[in-house]
């Protein structure tokens, strides 16, 4: 794809957003560039290859690729699935100003061992409020969870030995282990189980997993009084969950993204549903059930969790795992040291990091997406479905992703379901439209709504966007201005750009993360009506009465032949009304220091501990 047009700018903004001097050289070795041209670019730079170019005020670029965010979304995030989900970065930290705390209390891992992962801030340790991958692979360690998701994606039990799913997938019947004990010395039994349901089902507690759940009986009028018709226990080891509808899907729903974690009826009981998202207790947990438990949690510095030598299964192997908060370019300096264990690698770092004797590289196809979500039901500018495809044909999907990526990701038109992810009987959605780069196209579009080109529209995205997320968003800021829509880029705090989100006041906003590819009616909780904030991750308050119905029969039968034309169908509206602007599945490529054994790679990058009880280290 030819770039000599407007390489100067795209480089320059990526410099602007604290690009090195060493990147940017890779980065420029993807575009069609005269080495005159890209010369001059770098003498304008630091003379220093390590050293930052800053042209800006914003110093808090992350620089990492992910998928949460989301979870990041669920949203990331993802949001995310950050999001994400959905997928993100914290805000650049001073290593120097970390040892300043004398409050901080550095882990003692004992003798059994222990990990160190890079990690990013949480936003919340409470698991019915997490919307992204980045807290919800801790959940898994510190709570259990009911069903986990494995490396394949696949959901299994873990709290439950067993799961029963009668015919048409209306009941399913948990059968807990009898020996869970929580951290605490109390017994988990069914009533837990029923307790976490009931509290993420009541409006006031505000929880993410309301609209993910509002299929089971009794959903609708339940307001927090009494128990859930559709929630039976029979015993203290057997939950019975009733479904209104049958839901095929159920399963794979619960597990995502690091499944629907329990927490202790004893301890939460006496605090009001409308107070437990700001409880002390969502950031400082106390009882666990899971296999580690929490030590201490740092603010922006670490996380520390030990072996629950009580755990109900085999305890774990290592003594200790200790999530680090870093930036990624400290995080792969640490890597190369020893001081770290296990990170996702930014693209660019690849190759530093395979001429370590010491570490691992692994470069695994992602499910996971980048994508930005634009404002279709809150916004009326974005209302005329021929903006959004013009919003799509602007940009150069396939240049983006090889310049944020250096060419490690999958073309993606659509996220419910395809691209190589899922069972077999999925396959891959027919006759959508790829939406090749056409600027042409996309004026023509613009015109023909009515669109003002002289009101700019605003792309948000956050301080922890990860590098190659800054890239996309840079890059397709330039090409939207091309195409005659004048684009502002904002940068907030991922917190501020969460409640921008949730309250509808943005016109496009970056995420990424997801699952997509699991399953694809978990694609639901984006693009259903009953997921609108603050019960679901449908930001962008996308509407459609047809998809609403389909998504409901595709969770209504088992027959594969007759989900796959549902989803196909979905898959094709999706692509033509488009919700969102995809533009690719990021690889994700992890460093992983030769000491660890036993770690399995997830496609799904927020899903790293999913195995951690298994881990051993040899020194």
């Amino acid at each position: 794809m030819e770039y000599r047009s407007n390489l100067h700018g795209v480089l320059q903004q990526l410099t602007d957003e604290q690009i090195s001097r060493r990147k940017l050289i890779q980065r420029a070795g993807l575009f069609a560039a005269s080495a005159t041209t890209i010369v001059t670019l770098l003498a304008a730079c630091a003379e220093d290859d390590d050293e930052v170019v800053d042209a800006t005020d914003d110093d808090d670029v992350a620089a990492e690729p992910e998928t949460d965010d989301t979870e990041d979304v669920e949203e990331d995030d993802e949001e995310e699935t950050d999001d994400d989900d959905v997928d993100e970065e914290p805000e650049e930290e001073d290593p120097e100003e970390e040892t300043d705390d004398a409050d901080v209390d550095e882990p003692d891992f004992g003798e059994g061992g222990s990990v160190t992962v890079l990690w990013r801030t949480p936003v919340t340790l409470n698991p019915l409020f997490s919307h992204t991958g980045i807290e919800q692979q801790v959940f898994r360690s510190l709570y259990g969870a009911i069903m986990k998701v494995n490396d394949q994606l696949e959901s299994e039990p873990d709290l439950a030995d067993s799961v029963d799913v009668n015919e048409d997938a209306t009941q399913y019947t948990f059968h807990l282990n009898e020996n869970i004990m929580f951290s605490d010395g109390e017994q988990m039994t069914s009533e837990d189980v029923r307790f976490t349901f009931e509290r993420a089902l009541i409006p006031e507690t505000g929880s993410i997993w309301r609209g993910r759940l509002s299929n089971i009986v009794g959903t609708e009028e339940y307001e927090g009084d009494g128990d859930i018709e559709g929630i039976v226990t029979p015993d203290d080891y057997t939950i019975e969950i009733h479904l209104e509808n049958p839901e095929a899907g159920f399963l794979n729903n619960l597990a995502a993204f690091a499944g629907f974690c329990i927490i202790p009826k004893h301890v939460w009981e006496d605090i009001s549903p409308e107070d437990m998202q700001e409880h002390s207790m969502s950031m400082e947990p106390t009882v666990f059930a899971g296999p580690f438990k929490l030590v201490q949690y740092q603010t922006d510095q670490f996380l520390e969790m030990e072996r629950n030598d009580d755990w109900f299964r085999d305890p774990p192997l290592l003594d200790r795992i200790y999530m680090r908060i870093l930036e990624p370019s400290v995080g792969v300096a640490q890597l190369e040291t020893g001081e770290l264990d296990i990170m996702q690698l930014p693209y660019t770092e690849i190759e530093r990091t395979e001429a370590m004797d010491h570490v691992s590289v692994t470069s695994i196809p992602s499910p996971a997406l980048n994508w930005m979500i634009i404002n279709v039901g809150r916004n009326e500018r974005f209302a005329d479905k021929r903006v959004r495809q013009a919003i799509w044909y602007a940009l150069d999907r396939e240049g983006i992703m090889n310049a944020a990526t250096l060419g490690n990701g999958t073309m993606v038109n659509n996220p419910i379901y395809g691209h190589g992810f899922g069972p077999e009987w999925m396959g891959d959605p027919e006759g959508l439209n790829d939406y090749d780069y056409d600027p042409d196209r996309a004026r023509e579009l613009l015109e023909e709504a009515g669109w003002d080109f002289d009101q700019p529209m605003e792309a948000i995205y956050r301080t922890s966007d990860t590098e190659d997320r800054v890239t996309i968003i840079t890059i397709s800021q330039q090409q939207w201005t091309e195409a005659g829509m004048q684009t502002e880029l904002t940068l907030l705090e991922r917190s501020e750009a969460g409640d921008r989100g949730s309250e509808g006041d943005f016109d496009i906003y970056q995420v990424g993360g997801g699952m997509n590819g699991a399953e694809p009616s978990i694609s639901a909780v984006y693009f259903t009506s009953w997921n609108f904030p603050p019960d679901g991750a449908n930001t962008g308050h996308y509407q459609n009465d047809r998809v609403d119905e389909l998504y409901m029969m595709g969770q209504a039968t088992s027959d594969l032949d007759e989900r796959r034309e549902i989803y196909q169908e979905i898959a094709q509206i999706w692509n033509d009304e488009v919700p969102w602007i995809i533009n690719h599945s990021p690889n994700t490529v992890y460093g992983i220091t030769n000491r660890v054994q036993g770690f399995i790679p997830s496609s799904y990058v927020d899903n790293i501990l999913w195995n951690a009880e298994e881990w051993t280290v040899d020194d």
